[in-house]
């Protein structure tokens, strides 16, 4: 039972950092007024707990404003990381998508005047076919073998 308890404690302060930084102030503000009333004996824990001292106050709130604001500006970061993730992720998904449907299965090929069949049964040139399905451009050329029998 503890163990469920702090996981979602833990899942809280990991969607919501900016009460993290509420909690590390509040903690270094007990850490801070038991140094001087125990290590330092400027007096009890009570009194010390909210200190007269102007100097004291303002740098413990400085302190405190510096943890909160961290803890914001990591939880826009956290946020903006985990949006960036998912764009990339669906991202990720649709090159895949598009990559299987570009060309795979069986294509039908005349094997006379080497045209491909679409699927709704027109035939067109295999150059014509791949540049339609594909960001492949075809460019024309004579192999070395045509060449050397005489093609030309």
């Amino acid at each position: 039972m503890i163990t469920a308890w702090s996981k979602s404690i833990k899942q809280f302060l990991a969607n919501h950092l900016i009460w993290a930084g509420v909690g590390v102030t509040i903690l270094y503000w007990i850490i801070e007024t038991a140094d001087d009333a125990f290590l330092f004996h400027m007096g009890g824990f009570a009194e010390r707990l909210f200190p007269m001292d102007l100097n004291e106050i303002s740098m413990r709130v400085s302190v405190c404003c510096l943890f909160i604001l961290f803890a914001a500006y990591a939880d826009r970061a956290i946020a903006k990381m985990k949006a960036l993730h998912a764009e990339r992720e669906t991202l990720h998904k649709d090159l895949e998508r598009a990559l299987a449907k570009a060309l795979n299965g069986y294509i039908r090929v005349c094997s006379w005047c080497n045209r491909v069949q679409e699927s709704t049964g027109s035939w067109m040139h295999i150059e014509t076919y791949v540049e339609k399905h594909t960001p492949a451009q075809f460019t024309h050329g004579i192999c070395p073998k045509c060449l050397k029998d005489g093609v030309l």
